[in-house]
């Protein structure tokens, strides 16, 4: 049996959710959000909660960004990676940037404008905040570092047929769009969950008090805006930037060369009451739901399974550490230490 323990880690808050896959079987085993004001106090106190002392931690990048390259389908694989290296180097150039303080990786999908060409998703992080990240875990044992507009589509089935479109509404938005099974398009917004927890926070002086004004927070159809408003004072702090979210993605929808059939929606902004419905006024005839992730159904779930989507982010990385999804979008550089087996790196006491 393969354990992980995913760490979605933003500014104020920490999503945590500890995974066990064996076989085909995948159960999460506990999970949650926390707040914090010391991050290493927090990550220690999740660690001791979750039991997760020898347990292999994935967690997030930061700041990472995607660019798009075309390269002919009949290059070997050597060929294809000089030319995305030198369409990289060619962008670090023209923004003035040194190349050498990236660490990068790509994706390789279909072009749907010309088939005798492939698409490479490439994304890149500066390497000094991969280093502060892994040296905040200096503890512990980091399986991935992994971007999570990749990850998040850990939480699709492998059955699932439908061209998707994942809105990730966590502190900034990642919208990745699945056609065929494959990513084809990750794009990241700076509008999301920030900006509203940060715009109620200004009123009420708590991050936490803002998170749980989200989950009291009901989204009513147009029909009553006007009498929403004067219940919830504080939807004039979230709907603006809900509204620039989904007409965004309207936009891209609209604009994408194969047809979605399904907007799922994700993230910190998923605990406001009918969101999945707002979105659903203003996308008509393309169903949007909240996403589930694959392997948990109502009959298994001994609780309510919107604890569990408040954690998607949490999930999809530590299915990431479990070996699920996409190889070879792993930020962590593998180490000596990773090589040594767990004996070896094991302290008195059980801890790393």
């Amino acid at each position: 049996m393969s354990t992980s323990l995913g760490l979605y880690i933003e500014d104020n808050l920490i999503k945590y959710a500890k995974v066990s896959k064996e076989n085909d079987n995948i159960k999460v085993e506990s999970f949650g959000v926390k707040f914090y004001d010391k991050l290493n106090e927090t990550i220690s106190q999740i660690v001791e909660e979750t039991y997760s002392y020898k347990a292999p931690i994935s967690i997030n990048l930061s700041n990472e960004k995607y660019n798009y390259f075309e390269v002919f389908s009949l290059l070997n694989k050597k060929d294809m990676q000089n030319v995305i290296n030198t369409e990289f180097e060619s962008i670090c150039y023209d923004n003035g940037v040194n190349k050498d303080g990236f660490e990068t990786r790509y994706v390789l999908t279909t072009d749907a404008e010309d088939k005798e060409k492939i698409k490479a998703i490439h994304i890149s992080a500066n390497k000094t905040d991969i280093a502060k990240k892994t040296g905040q875990f200096s503890a512990y044992r980091i399986a991935a570092i992994a971007p999570i507009g990749i990850s998040i589509a850990n939480l699709l089935s492998d059955n699932d047929k439908e061209n998707t479109v994942i809105v990730n509404i966590e502190n900034k938005t990642t919208i990745t769009t699945v056609v065929d099974q494959k990513i084809i398009d990750v794009q990241t917004l700076d509008e999301g969950s920030e900006q509203i927890l940060s715009n109620i926070n200004a009123k009420e002086n708590s991050y936490l008090k803002a998170y749980e004004i989200c989950k009291q927070s009901t989204i009513y159809t147009s029909e009553g805006s006007d009498l929403q408003y004067q219940e919830n004072e504080h939807l004039e702090d979230i709907m603006p930037t809900l509204y620039n979210i989904v007409g965004t993605v309207r936009k891209i929808v609209n604009n994408s060369l194969n047809k979605i059939d399904k907007v799922y929606l994700t993230g910190t902004a998923t605990v406001i009451n009918n969101i999945d419905i707002y979105f659903q006024d203003y996308l008509k005839n393309i169903k949007c739901e909240i996403l589930k992730p694959h392997f948990i159904n109502s009959i298994q779930a001994k609780i309510n399974i919107k604890d569990y989507i408040e954690v998607n982010s949490a999930i999809a990385l530590a299915l990431q550490g479990v070996g699920e999804g996409i190889k070879g979008i792993n930020f962590k550089k593998e180490t000596f230490k990773d090589k040594l087996p767990d004996w070896m790196t094991t302290e008195i006491g059980g801890r790393k």
